[in-house]
């Protein structure tokens, strides 16, 4: 038989009931304290690493907007030595969709010094153009060649709106009321009712 002898016997003697839930009350309090201790280290290390992260990122981002300079940026950027009309005005946001800018042009509603130009033309810096966009007539001047679509911001890099105030004012202009609404519901009209639509003049009458 293998007889175990713990220490606290040989210092204490025998442990009785109260003594030992004494002690395991102790072992309970100091290891709930060294657990609440830990986490209050770790809440500690978790909120400093936020924090210099926050400065690290606010530090990074001031460094960004000090060095960046729109001018020097497009100075570097590597411009090609041409680019195609349609290409040009797509990329600098005229129009949504390069189709749309050379179905456009091949309808002679883009003009350089009031001619038309074909979608191939090659766009020169200084060049001015006009461009009918769905209501609106812009004019743009070409101040850099690009390719590629860029946003807003950076397209006014490459191109000056001189498109006049009053051009953006015909979006925002209210369309003519039909000059005769069918009733919803009521199907296609029948003769009858084409006759009548066809006897109905709509020329303004003279004041008096």
């Amino acid at each position: 038989m293998l007889l175990v002898v713990c220490p606290y016997h040989i210092q204490h003697g025998p442990i009785d009931a109260k003594s030992k839930a004494k002690i395991t009350a102790t072992k309970v309090e100091n290891f709930c304290g060294r657990r609440l201790l830990f986490l209050l280290l770790l809440k500690q290390i978790w909120l400093t690493h936020q924090t210099a992260g926050a400065c690290r990122q606010k530090l990074r981002a001031q460094r960004m907007l000090r060095s960046y300079n729109p001018d020097r940026a497009m100075q570097q950027t590597v411009q090609p030595a041409q680019v195609r009309l349609d290409k040009w005005l797509w990329a600098v946001r005229v129009f949504k969709t390069r189709s749309l800018a050379a179905d456009a042009c091949r309808a002679g509603h883009v003009k350089i010094g009031g001619q038309p130009v074909k979608p191939a033309h090659g766009v020169k810096v200084g060049e001015i153009i006009t461009a009918q966009v769905g209501p609106i007539t812009r004019t743009v001047k070409a101040l850099g060649l690009i390719e590629q679509r860029v946003c807003a911001k950076t397209a006014a890099l490459y191109m000056e709106d001189l498109t006049p105030p009053e051009e953006y004012k015909k979006r925002r202009e209210p369309e003519a009321a039909p000059l005769v609404v069918w009733p919803k519901g009521q199907g296609r009209p029948t003769k009858k009712d084409r006759r009548l639509l066809g006897g109905l003049s709509f020329e303004q009458q003279e004041p008096l």
